[in-house]
């Protein structure tokens, strides 16, 4: 099914998930995703998760984020969302979907296929399947997901944005057109790591993603590397960096005129 790589061991996963939970605090579980060239996944384990419902890709790994179960999703019986067909490669965006962006919100044809362009992708036909999981999942089947995302708030990324550039020198990137913010699975897996999206419209229409939710993602190595930095600088969530509980109230403010001692 896959060949764990050496700089992961048994257990490592769980291990890692444990400390990014422990100082990042992410809502949910881990959406960890690997893909996979092979039409056929012979494990009966894992093929008992293989999803049959028709599910946008946002819906998918929404699930995993709250439930933590496993969930397959094959090129040959997925048929959902466009925009996440699009994404993993599958099949490219359908055009009989212009006539409806027309219709419904005035949108040209020539503005459609601008946005559809725009949607980072991996090659199409590449891959045959999709696993997405928590990190648990892939230390049972001794697999090591392609790219991990955790829903977070603004200062939970802040603090993986900045332990990522202190580990590695790199700024996390987005490049996101309002759209598919689904593309970050193939943005990972196309190895453009750490990224980061705000959750889209269709997100909020299909999964009821919240408004200060955001997905960051990141590769298991840049993973390591962030978590190691937020160790040795003792940096966790939520940070110690309040200034407000520890400077007296203003004496000419509404609320401290009403409330203090004038004494």
């Amino acid at each position: 099914m896959g060949v764990r790589l050496g700089t992961i061991n048994n257990g490592e996963l769980v291990s890692l998930q444990r400390k990014v939970e422990s100082l990042i605090k992410p809502k949910g579980h881990a959406i960890a995703f690997k893909f996979f060239e092979e039409d056929t996944i012979t494990d009966e384990k894992l093929e008992k998760h293989l999803v049959k419902s028709r599910l946008a890709l946002c819906q998918i790994m929404k699930g995993v984020n709250i439930y933590g179960s496993p969930q397959l999703v094959r090129k040959q019986n997925y048929q959902a969302c466009a925009d996440g067909e699009h994404v993993l490669g599958f099949r490219a965006h359908p055009m009989s979907l212009v006539e409806q962006w027309e219709m419904i919100i005035g949108q040209s044809k020539e503005s459609h296929d601008r946005l559809v362009r725009d949607i980072i992708h991996v090659p199409f036909g590449a891959y045959k399947a999709v696993l997405f999981a928590d990190m648990k999942t892939y230390d049972d089947f001794n697999l090591v997901p392609d790219g991990i995302i955790f829903n977070v708030n603004g200062i939970q990324a802040e603090l993986l944005i900045l332990s990522s550039y202190l580990g590695k020198q790199d700024k996390p990137v987005w490049s996101y057109d309002g759209y598919a913010a689904c593309e970050i699975v193939a943005a990972l897996k196309l190895g453009k790591t750490p990224w980061m999206v705000i959750p889209c419209l269709g997100a909020r229409s299909f999964c009821a993603t919240q408004d200060d939710e955001i997905w960051f993602g990141m590769s298991v190595e840049d993973l390591k590397r962030a978590v190691k930095i937020l160790e040795e600088h003792q940096i966790s969530y939520p940070p110690s960096v309040e200034q407000s509980v520890l400077t007296p109230p203003m004496g000419d403010h509404l609320i401290s005129r009403l409330m203090l001692r004038p004494d």
